[in-house]
């Protein structure tokens, strides 16, 4: 886990995100290689020395990416075995954080694969109390940015709110996130600033984001909303 002494950040899952079988498997899928190649990723992956969190949690991207395939049954399939794997877990043997993502995940690729209105509201509420239990890892900031942006107003979403953390994580720490956080930030903030109405800047992050992935399916989709606007 690493920490920054000065602004008290932490990131939890610091080992996974540069963790060279993770990240070979995670910038296949964001890169859009063949499906073979995505597959012996993902196969050497939970074959290798990973922990029984680690290996429930890389289902939900294989079930996000099936899904952008356009192959709902691949996609369910992987959400039913993270939900087997995480019922297999001791939760007397896991921390609370790890215990909360995992549902939290959970419920985000069940929403994403079945777009069951329920699911989307539980998850977004885990979020929300994952972020107020622990507010300054990086993990939790990311994502509880992702429910303001996505969520409606009714249900506390706001744009604004989230640039406004996302812009202090970047100032603070952005030298210290692994690229997949740095991604995940820079994807954030574009689709948040084209929420706003601040479409050249957000095409600025978009090309940010794209010099290290470029073909993950919601996010070339938001990129193209937001080349509309430009034109």
């Amino acid at each position: 886990m690493a920490v920054s002494a000065v602004f008290a950040y932490t990131d939890f899952f610091y080992s996974t995100s540069v963790d060279p079988d993770y990240v070979n498997l995670i910038s296949s899928i964001k890169n859009g290689l063949d499906k073979n190649v995505i597959v012996a990723n993902y196969d050497n992956y939970i074959t290798g020395d990973k922990t029984d969190v680690e290996k429930a949690r890389i289902e939900y991207h294989m079930a996000r990416y099936y899904k952008d395939q356009k192959d709902k049954t691949l996609a369910s399939d992987h959400i039913q075995i993270m939900r087997d794997k995480i019922d297999l877990i001791d939760k007397s043997q896991i921390t609370d954080f790890e215990s909360k993502v995992l549902e939290m995940e959970y419920l985000s690729g069940k929403y994403y694969v079945h777009k069951k209105l329920s699911d989307g509201m539980e998850n977004s509420s885990l979020t929300k109390e994952l972020a107020e239990l622990y507010p300054d890892d990086v993990f939790s900031i990311l994502n509880n940015c992702w429910r303001l942006i996505y969520a409606p107003g009714i249900a506390g979403g706001s744009p604004k709110k989230a640039l406004a953390a996302l812009d202090q994580l970047e100032s603070d720490y952005c030298d210290n996130l692994s690229v997949l956080d740095l991604y995940s930030l820079y994807c954030a903030k574009a689709v948040a600033l084209h929420k706003v109405g601040k479409y050249q800047l957000s095409d600025l992050y978009f090309k940010s984001a794209f010099e290290y992935y470029t073909k993950e399916g919601d996010i070339v989709e938001h990129y193209q909303d937001n080349l509309k606007k430009l034109k």
